[in-house]
């Protein structure tokens, strides 16, 4: 009897737990976007060139095929994951940092398909570890944008040895990494969970920091893509060198900005009309990017994300 009272009450569990995330979902989408401007978005439509929209739409997969390949890439030490799982993990990921604050539930919801539960702790470390060299390749291109914006917008000069030194130091950061996690390594705390915490971040050698650099750099350049190409499908002039300027400016201040989930359409918003406006100048444009991309990264994947893992616990 109690096991079949286990069963059951694991069954109801696995079919439960993704409607209720799917109900706290749709309410968060509801909110997140009832003021957004569908009115001017159906009518940009009409004079828009689909072409690029579809090219933005086949970069989704490219963007969550990279995110998956480095998942993996990360765990391999820790647990081997087959391909179809990894892909499971990272959806589901996504489903969990839609509904938390500051997308902390993305690598917990990740952990807890780990087949070995008591590497519980260190998948999402390594997860974390992973945001955080994205969030560094981020600022290592953005941040040398932000001044040529500066220097674009405002007439102000800014020495080129400047932007070189603030990106330099973004790199070297990244790539010191492993080496100050082995000086951690040296560390010893009275906690179990520590010490193996510190011995997981110790196997993060110098090859294996390059190419999870290099995984975030691929993403980094899809998510820049698919922004430049919104802004053509909706019938808007940016040059090259301009969205250069603008994109990675873009990326970095919607990045480091806190704020509560709730207000995140809000502040993508009201970020794209500072840095767009100077190049672009159509704010209607401006304002249906910003809804496109997130409705296309964002609300699209957790819904995916959401069926495949109703299907896959069931």
């Amino acid at each position: 009897m109690p096991t079949r009272l286990t069963a059951s009450t694991s069954v109801i569990r696995k079919k439960f737990v993704p409607i209720v995330i799917g109900i706290v979902g749709i309410f968060f989408c509801i909110y997140k976007l009832k003021d957004a401007d569908f009115a001017t978005l159906w009518q940009q439509l009409h004079t828009a060139h689909f072409s690029f929209l579809v090219a933005t739409l086949f970069l989704l997969p490219a963007n969550l095929f990279l995110e998956v390949g480095k998942w993996q890439f990360m765990l391999r030490d820790i647990e081997t994951i087959t391909y179809k799982q990894a892909w499971q993990q990272v959806l589901w990921g996504i489903c969990g940092s839609f509904i938390t604050p500051y997308k902390v539930g993305d690598y917990p919801a990740r952990a807890s398909l780990i087949q070995d539960k008591s590497k519980w702790a260190s998948v999402i470390t390594m997860g974390f570890l992973g945001s955080f060299i994205q969030n560094v390749m981020i600022a290592m291109v953005g941040i040398p944008a932000l001044f040529l914006f500066i220097q674009r917008t405002h007439n102000e000069a800014i020495a080129t040895d400047t932007m070189l030194l603030v990106g330099g130091i973004s790199l070297v950061v990244c790539l010191c990494l492993p080496f100050l996690l082995q000086l951690l390594g040296k560390v010893r705390c009275k906690s179990s969970t520590m010490n193996k915490l510190i011995a997981d971040l110790q196997q993060l050698s110098f090859p294996k920091m390059a190419k999870i650099l290099l995984w975030c750099v691929a993403r980094y350049g899809v998510w820049g893509l698919q922004l430049y190409l919104l802004v053509r499908f909706f019938g808007a002039e940016l040059s090259l060198q301009d969205a250069f300027i603008a994109i990675p400016t873009y990326y970095l201040l919607v990045t480091f900005t806190p704020f509560v989930p709730a207000f995140d359409v809000a502040i993508r918003g009201s970020w794209s009309f500072i840095v767009f406006v100077p190049f672009i100048g159509n704010t209607a444009i401006i304002g249906c990017v910003v809804l496109a991309i997130y409705l296309i990264n964002t609300i699209i994947p957790f819904f995916v994300g959401l069926f495949i893992h109703y299907h896959y616990e069931s």
